[in-house]
């Protein structure tokens, strides 16, 4: 079983749950690592100075933020004094409860799968149906890692609760950043009728395991292949497509017909190719 990231107690009002939190998302198995290439030893990172040209040992470190007048250093003693204590059990406090609507998704930080502790089923299991019925979650605060996070717990699609720690709202650029001016553009009636049907043609239902990570896979296989000893797969790069411009009505056009000749074409199974050459012994 996966280890948890942190465990503490999630508090509504007068209800205690104590909890683990499980990330939702895995660390590949295959992580590729920098070796010395003369005795297959992963190297560590070097902390060099540039201007002494030098290698900095920790007891010469010391943390800093650059300003206009200069580096404002901060001692380690200092940033320990700003930093919540650890404590085992800390509190995963509700501070408020949203309609789920509410939630922009770009605010999503990480995804955690929150797990009770046997003691905490019954009011675990009433929260996440009540959440589910209700269509709602909690904005929750607390401290992991002696950091302070801002998160939701709501309820997950099959059965069960997530928390998702949220970006704060400093940390989240908009879009006017980017000076997107869209007042005085008006499309067509035309092109909003092809537009709406070509988005028609390509509604479907969303599978999450059809798309797989095609760098992972040929990872997995080419190390299999070599563990083996066996005949190594030449991997060739695939030239990028160049877009051709085109009026956006006739791409419209163009878009929609291809749509319609897929759909229409019978599926074929294509055998793979691959190029072997000898293994090297």
């Amino acid at each position: 079983m996966a280890r948890s990231a942190f465990g503490g107690i999630l508090t509504f009002a007068f209800v205690s749950i104590p909890i683990k939190a499980y990330p939702v998302v895995s660390v590949a198995a295959e992580m590729l690592r920098t070796l010395h290439r003369v005795c297959l030893t992963p190297v560590s990172q070097a902390f060099r100075c540039k201007t002494c040209q030098v290698e900095v040992p920790t007891e010469e470190q010391v943390k800093g933020v650059e300003r206009p007048n200069g580096w404002v250093t901060m001692e380690d003693q200092e940033l320990q004094l700003m930093m919540p204590e650890a404590e085992e059990g800390r509190p995963i406090e509700v501070q408020q409860v949203i309609a789920l609507d509410e939630l922009n998704p770009l605010l999503v930080e990480r995804s955690y799968y929150l797990v009770p502790e046997k003691n905490g089923i019954r009011p675990y299991a009433l929260l996440s149906q009540v959440f589910r019925t209700t269509r709602v979650g909690a904005v929750v605060t607390f401290i992991s890692h002696r950091r302070p996070h801002l998160g939701i717990v709501r309820p997950h699609a099959g059965a069960g609760l997530l928390l998702q720690t949220l970006y704060y709202a400093e940390s989240v650029r908009t879009l006017a950043t980017y000076e997107i001016e869209l007042e005085d553009v008006q499309p067509t009636a035309q092109d909003m009728k092809l537009a709406k049907l070509l988005v028609q043609q390509q509604l479907k239902p969303f599978k999450h395991v059809a798309y797989a990570n095609e760098f992972r896979e040929a990872l997995r296989a080419f190390i299999s292949d070599k563990e083996a000893g066996g005949a190594q797969q030449v991997l060739v790069a695939r030239p990028p497509a160049m877009a051709q411009i085109l009026d956006l009505t006739e791409a419209l056009k163009r878009s929609i017909a291809q749509a319609k000749g897929r759909k229409a074409a019978p599926k074929q199974v294509v055998q793979p190719t691959t190029r072997k050459t000898k293994a090297t012994r």
